[in-house]
């Protein structure tokens, strides 16, 4: 997948007709594009929770969507490492207030990390 693709699909679904927010965003990617055995309809509707900052920890919802989509305890801290190192933090509230970084660099930077550590 290229960069490209992904942000024509980030651009489509985050905020899009469906209303999806950042983790609900990551999931559906991740859904649509490796056919997750982890992640199901359900997941996704469930995750409408997890935007704005409502994540458990605080953190990020796109962070959180991919953690989410994982059962690999060493993949999922890769990822917690590469969106940190990224984006410089791993909280809604710090990102957007100190990082100043957009929901969408933060939806990039998750599936990224996903696609590069899978």
């Amino acid at each position: 997948m290229t960069i490209n693709n992904l942000e024509e699909q980030v651009d489509k679904f985050f905020h899009g007709k469906e209303g999806y927010n950042c983790s609900q965003t990551v999931l559906r990617i991740l859904k649509d594009n490796l056919n997750a055995a982890n992640v199901n309809e359900e997941d996704i509707t469930n995750a409408k929770a997890f935007g704005g900052g409502r994540a458990p920890n605080g953190y990020c919802g796109a962070l959180y969507g991919a953690l989410l989509a994982l059962s690999n305890d060493s993949v999922k801290n890769q990822i917690l490492n590469d969106f940190q190192n990224q984006i410089g933090n791993l909280t809604c509230r710090e990102i957007k207030q100190v990082n100043k970084k957009s929901c969408k660099e933060c939806i990039l930077s998750s599936l990224n990390s996903f696609f590069n550590n899978m």
